[in-house]
């Protein structure tokens, strides 16, 4: 319990609380000393009963001098501490305060992800040490004075930084550096002069980077995911298989309230209810260690009763006041859908495959390049004509996965600086077989209905099975459960033709 007693500036009267307290005693685990003019004392007790404080309310007011007792939900430093993190939190670029040994004392989210570090990390880092083209603190001392755009590498990235020295008293003294305690520095990212000055792009340092957002639909789909991340209610992420669903998690996870606690992980896999019940059990309300984000993957591969597992977790999370965000993946609607008569409530996502994000297209795979050096250490190499377009063209079943395995593969077989359509490996549109042929006429034929859909629904499926020669990857592609396309499939023959 916080309490808030307003009262003269008079010697003696904090003793005199103080007696009162100690009579019920009460303990205290933290006080304070503000107001204006020195006018107001507060102390938190933590273990204080109500019929305590009932009790020693009006002792206190009793007191010479003591104007109002009341009871209080933040102790002032607390209020500051809480208001100093969420403007810290709100602001889009990062913002940190350091020591005079260099280290790291707060950092916001923006200034954690340039660490790649979660935010509780990220006190007591040396920033000394991390910036590799001048001895940061060594400037600041000697200089002692405000520094603008000042060029800082950090993880090999260039960096603008504004640096305010923070003084120990409020003005400076005779002596500044011996009241210098340290600085608060903002970062911006660095960008060609020819670019002008564009608008700070978050995305640039935080997950939603990974997903490479070129074109309208997938700014617009980051845009949408950033406003969701900060809600408390379930998140369902839709796409096909390797569309880049785990990194949209991550990336909510990261600018969401929980980004200082863990991402868990849960795999819905072919196992039966029983197995599927013992892993979510580590997950139950009883268990107060576990907090953060829990994200399903995969879930269309969930039996009926393990949806309605899932869904009863989450009414249970809701009861207890659980520390846990939900966050599912699936390949399409109808896993929303948990039992009849009931829906798990929440906001979608979809992310297109990657053959229709073509706006942007040259943009897009130049950063998927430059992403793939940076991992490898290799030195950034010049895609030929005859290269750009075979990445036109290919048709990307595994979608995003898939781009940067055959871009990591080429960069590190690659024998020169440029890459060629040889380097990719990319199978030669020419010889993709299966063509969809619905050149059926149907004035001379007498099909009806259901054998006209049936005739469609095989030419289709053999159109794209060899591209995807297995019941689940077909199934993922079409959004159908594998064991559906598995019985299209012997029903048709395909398999075995």
């Amino acid at each position: 319990m916080r309490v808030e007693v307003i009262c003269q500036n008079r010697l003696g009267i904090l003793h005199s609380i103080m007696g009162i307290l100690v009579e019920f005693r009460i303990n205290l685990a933290k006080g304070e000393v503000g107001g204006d003019n020195g006018n107001a004392i507060y102390f938190y007790a933590p273990g204080m009963l109500r019929i305590q404080y009932s009790s020693v309310k009006p002792l206190i007011e009793k007191l010479p001098g003591v104007r109002r007792v009341r009871r209080i939900s933040l102790m002032p430093s607390e209020r500051r501490h809480t208001e100093l993190k969420a403007l810290l939190t709100a602001l889009d670029y990062p913002v940190l305060s350091i020591n005079t040994r260099g280290e790291i004392i707060a950092a916001n989210l923006a200034a954690a992800r340039v660490f790649g570090q979660r935010v509780d990390e990220v006190p007591g880092l040396s920033l000394n040490s991390r910036v590799s083209n001048v001895d940061l603190m060594l400037m600041i001392e000697r200089h002692n004075a405000r520094f603008n755009s000042l060029p800082l590498i950090i993880r090999g990235r260039t960096w603008l930084a504004d640096i305010a020295p923070v003084y120990a008293d409020d003005a400076i003294t005779e002596d500044p550096e011996a009241s210098l305690a340290g600085a608060v520095i903002t970062l911006k990212p660095l960008v060609p002069v020819e670019q002008g000055v564009p608008e700070y792009n978050e995305s640039s340092v935080d997950g939603f980077g990974a997903l490479y957002p070129h074109g309208r639909e997938m700014r617009d789909l980051l845009r949408q995911a950033k406003q969701l991340a900060g809600l408390s209610v379930p998140l369902w992420i839709t796409g096909e298989d390797g569309a880049g669903k785990e990194r949209l998690a991550r990336a909510c996870h990261m600018v969401s309230d929980y980004a200082g606690q863990a991402f868990h992980k849960l795999y819905c896999d072919d196992a039966g209810d029983a197995e599927f019940a013992e892993k979510l059990s580590r997950f139950s309300p009883d268990n107060k260690a576990v907090s953060g984000t829990l994200y399903v993957t995969d879930a269309h591969r969930l039996t009926p009763r393990g949806r309605v597992r899932l869904a009863e977790l989450y009414d249970a999370w809701g009861a207890s006041g659980s520390r846990l965000r939900l966050m599912v993946g699936s390949l399409g609607d109808e896993d929303e859908q948990l039992m009849p008569g009931r829906t798990l409530t929440g906001y979608r996502l979809a992310l297109p495959p990657l053959r229709e994000r073509r706006e942007g297209w040259d943009n897009f795979i130049e950063d998927v390049l430059d992403a793939v050096c940076r991992q490898t250490g290799k030195p950034m190499p010049v895609l030929d004509l005859s290269a750009q377009q075979a990445l036109r063209d290919y048709h990307w079943p595994q979608n995003l996965r898939e781009l940067e395995r055959v871009l990591m593969q080429s960069v590190l077989l690659a024998k020169g600086k440029t890459i060629t359509r040889k380097d990719l490996k990319l199978p030669d549109p020419a010889s993709i077989k299966g063509q969809l042929n619905l050149t059926l006429d149907l004035d001379a034929t007498e099909m009806g209905y259901k054998d006209y859909c049936s005739y469609i629904d095989r030419e289709l499926l053999g159109a794209l099975y060899p591209n995807y020669p297995s019941a689940r990857l077909l199934g993922r592609r079409l959004g159908l459960s594998h064991t559906a396309i598995a019985n299209r499939l012997r029903r048709f023959g395909i398999q075995e033709s």
